[in-house]
């Protein structure tokens, strides 16, 4: 076996190495050529080549395991981002594909995504990584938070569905509906007008993401960091739409005159955190039961 000291193999995924000593009986000293990566490796491992190197991209092209333990579930997660961005093995799964999004380098190596999941206690089963509370297309560290599903669902934009100008809007009779879709219900408050009921809209959506980010900063499922984007979150306008000057006193005027209005404020105030605490519980529950299956099978 001293033979194989300064010589270069192949390993079984056809990454060279390069023999460079010997330590012991039964360990060596070997460096991958197309990474730099130097390791201690057992005998056997270098004999047959099964040894792998760590931070060669082999995960969706870019992505490398680096050095460290290996929870399954983090590295799910993982993978699926890294797939969605950059198109790989699509044809394998059903989520769709991101358009136009990036990935931080750091990123690539997923002991630091794996660190980063860790530290900001991602809940499997309610929780979800999002990168547009930034207002990037990239995920990283400083670019991404972790949020409940139903608040990454809050803040997604609406598509414009009536082929009107506005969205979260509907024609009702000779006048429109604000339609905001919440975890308690729907809510469709009526204006004479598409301009009133589009604005009535954008209130109520950061009127709604806003109690979300007061409820689950109490209940701990998000911290200060996400917190402080959520309260700043805005519905991104239309092009070349603005905020009516008329609009503040018009809002105002629905707290004392619009039925659908004085229940949605209502209900945010006062039974929207049973709501979270039910969907809560569900979710984690469900989610331990997954992965007691998981560990028992």
């Amino acid at each position: 076996m001293k033979t194989m000291v300064g010589t270069v193999r192949l390993n079984s995924l056809g990454q060279p190495y390069y023999i460079e000593s010997r330590l012991s009986k039964e360990k060596y000293v070997i460096e991958f050529k197309n990474t730099g990566t130097r390791l201690l490796a057992h005998q056997s491992s270098v004999s047959t080549g099964s040894i792998k190197d760590p931070y060669a991209p082999f995960v969706c092209g870019i992505g490398y395991k680096g050095e460290g333990s290996v929870d399954d579930r983090v590295y799910d997660i993982w993978f699926d981002l890294l797939r969605r961005v950059t198109g790989k093995h699509e044809e394998k799964f059903e989520r769709k594909l991101y358009e136009n999004v990036d990935i931080d380098k750091s990123w690539l190596n997923f002991q630091n995504f794996q660190r980063w999941f860790r530290e900001n206690n991602y809940q499997l089963g309610l929780h979800v990584i999002d990168k547009d509370l930034s207002g990037c297309r990239k995920y990283g560290p400083n670019t991404s938070y972790v949020i409940p599903y139903f608040v990454n669902m809050a803040i997604m934009y609406n598509k414009i569905t009536n082929k009107k100008k506005y969205f979260g809007i509907s024609k009702h009779g000779a006048g429109w509906y604000s339609e905001l879709t919440t975890i308690l219900r729907e809510y469709k408050v009526f204006h004479s007008d598409d301009e009133k009921a589009f604005f009535c809209y954008v209130y109520m959506k950061e009127y709604y993401v806003k109690i979300l980010a007061n409820q689950c900063l109490l209940k701990g499922i998000i911290n200060m960091k996400t917190y402080d984007a959520l309260h700043k979150y805005k519905v991104k306008l239309p092009e070349g739409i603005e905020k009516p000057g008329y609009i503040d006193e018009y809002i105002e005027s629905l707290y004392k005159n619009n039925y659908t209005f004085k229940i949605f404020i209502k209900d945010m105030k006062y039974h929207i955190k049973s709501k979270i605490d039910h969907i809560c519980a569900q979710r984690l529950s469900k989610a331990n039961r997954k992965s007691d299956e998981s560990k028992s099978s």
